[in-house]
């Protein structure tokens, strides 16, 4: 019998939160045998498209590793639901871990400044 991959538990995940499924979606992503980045990076995409900032938070402070898409999403998710004094507080964050910041994450410093 085959057995989903990751690519197949992601776009389950995605399919939920399209739906506005999110209690769903939060039950697939607790399910997984295996989450890769794009797995938590689905999931702050998907809380933040909902409003769901508690929930962005601890996707974020969860994750093991923290990619450039992460760290993107993470400000995208404060800029788009106004949590703008957060966006700097992990724009600094991510200058002090010595990572440089993408051209998404400047953008929306940018526009909030």
């Amino acid at each position: 019998m085959l057995e989903p991959n990751v690519v197949a538990w992601n776009a389950a995940v995605t399919a939920c939160f399209r739906g506005g499924d999110l209690e769903s979606s939060e039950r697939l992503f607790e399910s997984m045998p295996f989450k890769d980045s794009t797995s938590w990076n689905l999931m702050l995409a998907g809380y933040a498209k909902a409003g769901e900032m508690e929930m962005v938070r601890k996707v974020f402070s969860e994750m093991e590793v923290k990619d450039d898409v992460s760290w993107s999403s993470m400000i995208t998710a404060l800029t788009q639901n106004g949590c703008f004094d957060e966006v700097f507080s992990v724009f600094m964050d991510l200058q002090r871990l010595g990572l440089r910041p993408n051209e998404v994450s400047l953008t929306k410093k940018k526009k909030i400044q």
